[in-house]
């Protein structure tokens, strides 16, 4: 337990460093770019309503409701692919800090988590607009239960981030490996689809059931777009795969982090 406060401590001391490289990390991801902190948002609103009226004339559906739950899965899933695919980069990217200071390698972990749910945060902007029209009466249940949703995306985020940048530094097949298997899980997953087309298949649906996505994602939709609590076992799934993730990125810490000066 003193170690773990220590190191810890050690982080807090060391926060003006992350928070500049953080800031740093922010302002360089929008460098010389005409729209700037814009295309968070506008990127995703453009994607979203370009897919959802193409696949809502596909299989007729009803637009204004479907584009909503479009972007809400992008948003989502943009959280997640810059934890597995930029997130990998994390540890090897800050190579010349990592040779010449002595710092826990989880603040390096810690500050890109902490870019990338600020960017998701800008990019929510875009679906609080669209439901500000299309049903403003959700915006403040969404905006209440929206702090522990973003809490529960934090930690994810961290423990996603922390897991992608010491597997990267140790295998350097990952880049090509985490695209893939991502791909495969986005297909699987209610990022596009909705409920009604997992029910043409009872294996389908099950795995609908059960999936982490669909809960994860249900803390987001459930208040926003349907203007319901999320319900207590998707807190309760979300709860243990994020804790899930938390330990084994907390196990591959302790196991690694000694060692891999030796990966870079």
């Amino acid at each position: 337990m003193k170690k773990v406060k220590a190191y810890y401590k050690k982080m807090y001391e060391l926060r003006f460093f992350w928070m500049h490289l953080t800031g740093l990390e922010l302002k360089n991801k929008f460098r010389r770019s005409k729209l700037g902190f814009l295309w968070t948002f506008v990127s995703p609103l453009c994607l979203s309503g370009i897919m959802g009226t193409v696949f809502a004339t596909v299989f007729h559906l009803e637009i204004m409701g479907y584009v909503p739950y479009v972007l809400s899965g992008m948003l989502f899933w943009d959280l997640v692919n810059a934890c597995f695919n930029a997130g990998g980069f994390t540890i090897i990217g800050n190579e010349g800090f990592i040779r010449q200071c002595n710092h826990p390698l989880t603040m390096y972990t810690f500050k890109s988590s902490l870019v990338y749910v600020v960017t998701f945060l800008i990019a929510l902007i875009s679906l609080i607009l669209w439901i500000a029209v299309s049903a403003p009466l959700h915006i403040l249940l969404g905006l209440l239960t929206l702090p522990l949703t973003l809490l529960i995306y934090f930690a994810f985020s961290w423990a996603a981030t922390t897991i992608a940048g010491y597997t990267c530094a140790q295998y350097r097949d990952y880049p090509m490996m985490a695209p893939l298997a991502l791909q495969v899980v986005w297909y699987v997953s209610p990022i596009f689809f909705q409920k009604e087309m997992f029910e043409s298949s009872p294996a389908f649906f099950t795995w609908f059931q059960i999936n982490p996505v669909t809960h994860m994602l249900n803390l987001l939709r459930e208040p926003m777009l349907y203007g319901r609590w999320p319900s207590p076992g998707d807190y309760a799934i979300c709860f243990a795969f994020v804790l899930l993730f938390i330990l084994w990125a907390v196990w591959l810490n302790k196991k690694k982090e000694k060692d891999i000066i030796f990966y870079l």
